[in-house]
Parts: C-alpha cells; structure tokens; sequence
C-alpha cells in the first residue's frame, strides 16, 4: 500500500524526497531477510529507526512545515499541499486574508511586538473556524498574508468565518497600552473551480489584493460577474500576455500630438506603447506596464519602443510632416542601463536623424532616485543634444535640488494636477509652481487638457505645451500623420 501511495503521489513529490521513501522498503526488506536466517542480528528495528530518521528529516522537516513565529503552518506546507490538490484534482476552497498594512505595523510596534501580533492574529483566526482541533489547514505565507484551506467547497462554509475575520479586522487588537488597527482584505475562491492550474493560482496569490476593497471587506470569486472575473483574469495572465506579446511581437505605437501655445501650432508628440490582446481587446499601459517593469520584460519593451520611435522620426523627416521632436517614455530600470547612451545612440544612427528629434520622458520617481546611474546617463546624454523631461510632475515628492541638477529642458504638469485647475487652493499651487519652474528656465507642458477652458486657464498661466483629448486622443500613426497633415 506505500508503494501504490507512493506512485499515486510521484509528481508531487521531489526527487530527493521519492528516494528517501522509496528507499525504506528495499533496507529493511534486507532487514526481515537477515533477521529471518541470522537470528542473532538484530538489526530490522534499527533499519527501521534508520528510515525513519530520513523520512523526519527530509520527507516531513517539521522545521520547514511549521512557522515558528506565528505558530501554525509555512508558506513551503501550503506550495506542498496545493500542489498535491492540482495533481490529484482534489477540490479545495481557500479564503486568504492580506494585512495590508502590515509594513507600517512593523515599522511602529517592532519586530517583537509585531510578531506577537502575529501570533496573536493567527490565534483569532484559528478560533474563528472552531479552534485548533478544524479539520481545516491554517497557513502564515509571509508579509501579512494568511490562507485557511478546505476540503468542504461548499459556498456558505466560509461565510461566518469569513465575516468573524472581517469584523476582527475592523475592530482594533490591543498589544499592551496599544491599540492596533489593521487594514486587510479578504478573498475566498476554489480550486480548481476558480484556478485549474497551481501558477495561476500562486498569481492570484500574490496580487489579489490589489483588485479588491480593504478595511476587511469579503469578496468571494463565485460572486463575481462575468466582466469582473474576465478582467481578473486577465489581470492574473498579465506576465504570461506580455511575454506572449513580445514574443509575436505585438505592440503598436501610439501618438499624441503636443500643442505648441508660442508657435500656435502642433510642433512634437508623445509616443505612447498599446498591447491588443485577441482574448481580453486593448489592456491597459497602466497593467502591462506595471507586469513588465516586475518581471525585467520592460528593458525588451522599451528597446522596441526606441526602434519604433526612431523608425518612425526618420519617416517624418523624409516625409517633411513638421515633427519637430518626439518624446518618449524611459522606465526606472532603462534609467539604470549603464550602456543606455550607447543604445540610443545605436537607433540614432541606424535610422540617421538628428538626436534633437528625441525627447527622452524620465518619471519624478527615477529623477529623485540615488542611483548615480541616472544622472550620469543623462549628462552622458544631453551631451549629444539629446533633451529630457521630467514626467508625471506632481505625483510624488519634488525634490527640487535633484531635479535642478539634472538636465532637464521640460517640465509635464500631471493630469491629476492638471483636472483641479478650477478649484481654488489646487490654482494658486499651480500657477505659483509653474511661475518658479519657468524662473529656473524650464518650459511647461500640461497633460489631460480635456476643455477649452482648461486650455485658456493654462494658457493664461504662460504654459508653454498643452497636450490632451481636447486636441486629440492618442492616434495610431498613420491616423497621427494625417491628423497632423490635416492641421498646417
């Protein structure tokens, strides 16, 4: 019966761990037979003893099962028994419950005290399922993250639990004179209802709660409308979508046309990257964006969108649509490329234009880095007349020292910004940035003009670009040629 167990199980067992338990049966098989024809040996319980010192130590390592901080089960026994589940398509239902703000916690209370909390906290869901003697497993994952399993997929087994651990949330947990209050999100799904494949599952796992409602509200997947799960699982393919699409080449370039208030006429673009998917339509930059930068595949995307923009500013050179600059967008890890200025150059001289005809876009967040890489990349740059702006300004935090020492010739107002020109307190924070950033020689572009009195509010304001719908939506590029061509 063990070796039938054992070649029932033989997929979800390690090879290391198979030989351990394979190897109990021939040792002491040789035990019996001495025994049987040597009596005075007395070595099958030793050969027993034997096997099962091996079988502890490298079948069961109850040091890797247990998490030792929190007290019940460790994110390797929870890999362990899912993977056992999807290989035997046993039906499991799994409820995960995210701190959300476990980070902050840890910060303020110390690692002591938030460990106890932890402990603490796994206790509470523990009781919440009857106590320790449920049939169910309980499992600490790492970073806040806790997951009850269930053989019993029936849809109202979680539900009290589930609305235990919600109203735990909510209220505060008292560690000593402190009061805690936790921000968490909780999610109840089945496998393999939900997730047929344990990767998509271990997805799911890490980023669920970045799609639901927090402060302990419960979403179970079941619920969900048919939209809403074909989005999460689109939102769950991501990586799998994006490699897909680099590897059939995929992505289309966008542009939006860039309004020039001094010359009153449309003088650059932005060019912006679009992924079509044949399951899930267009995906959002924002997305896919995010899933590249991630998993390293945005050092591929971002060279393709260096080729496609240069290609593509020869092609108005030739052309004679006046173009006078295109800018991209560079991400935090090309920012860090310590052979970026040679490959810009590269697609500069494969495509023979003039490095004023690029306009190299770098976020708050890369310009405010400490990485020294940045800003040796961009000096290293603007010494080949190659012009920066800063992006997404507004967003985060200024710091106006780095971004004076770095070259940068434009400044992009953020379109969050930019919608709350008409209140009051946001105008007057606007107007007075843009009177300083002026001052310090920068020009303004504004992003997300959308009306015609947000153009005359910026106008006025002496923006010096304007760029949104209320000119033009991003265009592919033979629509951008003719909408500029449409406009001299």
């Amino acid at each position: 019966m063990g070796c039938i167990y054992l070649f029932v199980y033989r997929k979800v067992l390690t090879t290391e761990k198979l030989l351990a338990l394979v190897s109990m049966y021939p040792w002491n098989l040789a035990a019996i037979l001495i025994q049987a024809y040597a009596p005075e040996y007395l070595v099958e319980m030793f050969m027993n003893t034997i096997s099962f010192v091996l079988v502890v130590n490298i079948v069961q390592r109850p040091e890797e099962q247990i998490n030792p901080t929190v007290g019940i089960q460790s994110h390797i026994a929870y890999m362990s028994d899912m993977k056992k589940a999807f290989a035997l398509n046993k039906p499991v239902q799994i409820l995960l419950v995210k701190i959300l703000n476990h980070q902050a916690l840890l910060n303020i209370l110390g690692y002591d005290t938030f460990n106890s909390l932890l402990k603490k906290f796994a206790g509470k869901i523990q009781s919440c399922f009857g106590g320790k003697g449920s049939p169910c497993g309980f499992y600490y994952l790492e970073n806040g993250l806790f997951a009850v399993t269930s053989e019993n997929v029936s849809s109202s087994f979680f539900k009290i639990p589930a609305q235990k651990i919600s109203e735990m949330i909510t209220d505060s947990i008292q560690m000593g004179k402190l009061d805690v209050e936790l921000n968490g999100c909780i999610c109840v799904f089945n496998c393999p209802q939900d997730f047929d494949e344990y990767d998509k599952m271990l997805s799911f796992l890490n980023t669920f709660y970045t799609y639901f409602p927090a402060k302990g509200s419960v979403t179970y997947l079941e619920e969900l409308q048919e939209k809403q799960k074909a989005e999460l699982r689109m939102r769950n393919e991501i990586n799998g979508i994006v490699s897909k699409a680099i590897a059939e080449n995929r992505f289309e370039m966008y542009y939006q046309p860039i309004y020039s208030v001094r010359e009153k006429r449309f003088l650059s673009a932005e060019a912006l990257i679009r992924l079509y998917d044949e399951n899930y339509g267009f995906i959002s930059p924002e997305l896919f964006i995010k899933a590249a930068e991630k998993t390293g595949t945005i050092l591929q995307i971002g060279e393709f969108v260096l080729d496609s923009v240069c290609r593509f500013a020869a092609e108005c050179s030739r052309t004679g649509l006046p173009i006078d600059y295109i800018e991209l967008n560079l991400s935090m890890k090309q920012c860090m490329q310590n052979d970026l200025t040679e490959k810009v150059l590269y697609y500069i001289e494969k495509y023979n234009i003039k490095p004023e005809q690029l306009n190299l876009e770098v976020t708050e967040t890369a310009a405010n880095t400490a990485q020294d890489i940045v800003a040796a990349n961009m000096c290293e740059l603007s010494k080949h007349n190659i012009t920066f702006s800063l992006d997404d300004y507004g967003t985060g935090y200024s710091n106006f020292s780095r971004i004076t020492e770095l070259p940068f010739h434009i400044v992009k107002i953020d379109k969050s910004m930019a919608d709350k020109v008409f209140d009051k307190t946001m105008k007057t924070i606007l107007k007075y940035n843009i009177q300083l950033l002026k001052e310090i020689g920068m020009e303004i572009l504004v992003e997300g003009v959308e009306t015609e009195d947000m153009f005359k509010q910026f106008k006025e304001m002496g923006c010096d670009y304007i760029q949104g719908y209320y000119f033009s939506r991003p265009l592919p590029k033979n629509e951008f040629v003719e909408f500029i061509k449409s406009r001299q």
